[in-house]
């Protein structure tokens, strides 16, 4: 417990001390970092060649990324590219570095699923985030 006293900036009287429990702020802030530490430098988006050519300054983005954009770690493209990817000849796969994304970055499992996967809520990929586009054909 800390002790402390309310200030009011517009009057400049202080009030009677109270204590703050201030035991679980560290515990928060240590959460905080290691969850911006845990995510990866880059992860992977997988998109169709036109999606790609609509690109501007921000990657467009198929109907698929609705309410959020999904990613892939390297470990996951494989898996990702055999099971969503394999009937089509030719894509894109772009190396998205993470540090100039905006938004909320969560690793979460999609609904009904067992596998987490990142997720960017309320945020877009800037043209200058992708560090590597790479054209896969089949």
């Amino acid at each position: 417990m800390v002790e402390g006293y309310v200030f009011h900036a517009h009057t400049g009287h202080h009030h009677a001390p109270f204590l703050l429990d201030v035991s679980n702020i560290a515990a928060c802030v240590n959460e905080c970092a290691r969850n911006m530490e845990e995510h990866p430098k880059y992860l992977y988006k997988i998109l169709s060649l036109d999606d790609w050519k609509q690109s501007g300054d921000v990657i467009h983005l198929p109907p698929t990324d609705n309410g959020f954009i999904h990613f892939s770690t390297e470990e996951q493209l494989p898996k990702i590219i055999d099971k969503y990817w394999s009937d089509i000849s030719e894509f894109k796969v772009l190396k998205v570095d993470t540090q100039k994304l905006s938004g909320a970055l969560v690793f979460e499992t999609n609904p009904g699923g067992a596998t987490k996967y990142y997720h960017l809520y309320q945020g877009c990929i800037p043209r200058d985030a992708v560090v590597e586009a790479t054209t896969v054909k089949h």
